[in-house]
């Protein structure tokens, strides 16, 4: 009888996945014309990633469907970038905060492919240099530190469901960042979504000029004064 111990590990560890279904280019269009609050507040505050996770510089934006990486092999890394299409966003899960995962050369073969941008579950480097190239990077910190990266399947996988600061990433999904942070719309419901949510910014704009002429009040003071509030 072998004594040798059989390794088991997660069924998404060491998978590939080289095609994925993407949202629908309507719905990628008008959720770029969205701020992520508008986008969390339809979402009932799901999908929101952590808020330490900021672009890296001041205005940057992004929307797209997300490719998902998990790990720290390079070399599948690479692959990855490889893999995205004009529009992607490359979302990296497992990273750290103290160690950078991600720097101005992954920037540089993004956006030879076309990419929207990153966001990384961990920190980048060469902030500077990301900021030069114009790739917009959301990332929960920034270090000169690298990572010394493993190698092999066990320690890699692309294209499957990620758990990236807080918020669950599949491929597809649609992934919006602003300088609020970073919120992902599932791609099952990405284009209702979206028409629903362009519809209210139709009906917001007339608001905001309501509200911002000094005549005008909520006239909440009967309400208050319901609800058991004493007024002096």
């Amino acid at each position: 009888m072998s004594t040798e111990l059989i390794k088991v590990r997660h069924p998404r560890v060491g998978r590939i996945v080289t095609r994925i279904e993407r949202p629908p280019e309507e719905a990628v269009r008008i959720l770029s014309n969205c701020y992520t609050g508008l986008i969390s507040d339809a979402l009932g505050k799901l999908g929101t990633m952590y808020h330490d996770v900021k672009p890296i510089a001041p205005g940057m934006r992004l929307c797209g469907p997300a490719l998902t990486f998990w790990g720290d092999d390079w070399d599948a890394k690479r692959h990855a970038y490889e893999m995205t299409r004009p529009g992607d966003v490359m979302v990296i899960a497992g990273g750290s905060k103290d160690l950078a995962s991600f720097g101005d050369f992954s920037a540089t073969v993004l956006l030879a492919h076309g990419a929207a941008g990153a966001v990384i579950d961990g920190a980048t480097r060469d902030a500077d240099g990301i900021s030069r190239l114009g790739l917009p990077v959301f990332a929960r910190a920034i270090t000169m530190r690298n990572r010394h990266y493993p190698t092999g399947p066990e320690s890699c996988a692309i294209n499957v469901a990620v758990a990236c600061a807080g918020a669950i990433v599949n491929p597809g999904d649609i992934v919006v960042g602003d300088s609020d942070g970073v919120v992902v719309v599932p791609r099952e419901i990405a284009l209702d979504l979206a028409r629903q949510l362009e519809r209210e910014l139709e009906q917001e704009s007339p608001k905001r000029q309501r509200v911002s002429s000094p005549d005008f009040s909520f006239n909440l003071l009967p309400q208050l004064q319901k609800l058991g509030y004493e007024i002096d």
